[in-house]
């Protein structure tokens, strides 16, 4: 499947490495942005429903490994796509996306 990332994924993408560049420089910053794309880009291409599925959102969580970070999607599969719509760090609020 194809992975398409909204807008807030693309700034929330650019935040974390802006954090970890600041916080733990380059080459943390680097190791964990191609964590991120390598477990969403190659990990849920070719596995789409690996992620726990929260029904009510219609939406899935995915924690992604060596990283603090889960990120949420939709899966429109007459499209062969997944909408990646969100990604937290393990200690920012996420109930927007956990419960309805």
């Amino acid at each position: 499947m194809r992975i398409r990332y909204s807008r807030r994924v693309e700034g929330e993408l650019l935040e974390i490495f802006n954090f970890g560049l600041e916080r733990f420089g380059r080459s943390v910053a680097e190791t964990t942005l191609r964590r991120i794309y390598h477990a969403l880009e190659i990990n849920l291409a070719a596995n789409p429903f690996i992620g726990r599925y929260l029904a009510d959102r219609r939406l899935y969580g995915l924690v992604i490994s060596r990283t603090p970070f889960v990120a949420y999607y939709r899966i429109e599969a007459q499209a062969d796509l997944i909408e990646i719509v969100a990604i937290f760090g393990a200690g920012q609020n996420r109930s927007e996306f956990e419960s309805h």
